[in-house]
């Protein structure tokens, strides 16, 4: 069967939380620097970046795991 890797990214990004997905839409879409997506979600930068890095392991995992399926 032949997977699409940009259809399984989007069903993992449809799985994230509000916040995950503002952070992800703001970071990745809108070109934002993490102050400014900090400043948007009202969380401060060091915790922006490290859910960017748990947000982006949680995806890989995610799109790994349907590929495997």
């Amino acid at each position: 069967e032949d997977h699409n890797v940009f259809d399984l990214l989007k069903g993992c990004l449809d799985k994230l939380d509000q916040v995950q997905r503002d952070i992800i839409n703001l970071f990745y879409f809108e070109h934002k620097k993490c102050y400014e997506v900090a400043e948007a979600v009202q969380l401060n930068e060091a915790t922006v970046r490290k859910r960017l890095e748990r947000i982006r392991q949680g995806l890989k995992t995610c799109v790994e795991s349907k590929l495997d399926g």
